[in-house]
């Protein structure tokens, strides 16, 4: 799988459609319109997700195909810590139990470092999504405060330094 940043209009029309699979997705899981505005988010692409923001839509291809991303978004933090949010990691059902996922996350952990200058990565999940946070885990990152508008009983929310990460 090859990854990089979405790069022109279409990469980003794509994440948009992706974006829309994953709602069919996790709507088998939790009605993500209760936690947050999802399908303004969609209408509102890419903001918050382009680099005027601070962000980045990083994708995966296999040959001409999307088969997985990813959207980073700037998170301001009271420490000062330059933040970033990860958000919408998704994998096409015809490509998982690939290793993509992790892929796409090194990828991604790598390029906010380097190219963003991102000192922490966090993210917030469901517990019921077990895999994804069980991925965030075993890629170093650890619980910490809560940091978004998610309220569920089950929310989880992690972090990870990126200053002695290697992303492998």
């Amino acid at each position: 799988m090859e990854v990089r940043p979405a790069q022109s209009e279409e990469d980003v029309a794509q994440f948009r459609q992706m974006l829309v699979e994953y709602k069919t997705v996790i709507d088998k899981y939790i009605d993500i319109n209760d936690y947050h505005p999802f399908d303004q988010e969609v209408k509102d692409l890419p903001t918050p997700y382009d680099s005027a923001s601070g962000g980045c839509i990083m994708t995966g291809w296999v040959g001409n195909t999307l088969a997985a991303c990813i959207a980073v978004k700037n998170l301001e933090c009271a420490d000062g810590i330059k933040t970033c949010e990860m958000k919408r990691l998704y994998v096409r059902p015809a490509f998982e139990g690939r290793g993509f996922a992790k892929q796409l996350l090194n990828a991604t952990l790598h390029y906010v470092k380097e190219e963003l200058g991102y000192s922490r990565a966090r993210c917030d999940s469901f517990r019921r999504l077990h895999v994804a946070v069980r991925l965030y885990e075993n890629l170093g990152f650890t619980p910490c405060e809560k940091f978004s508008t998610l309220n569920a009983e089950d929310g989880v929310w992690m972090q990870l330094m990126l200053d002695n990460k290697t992303c492998d």
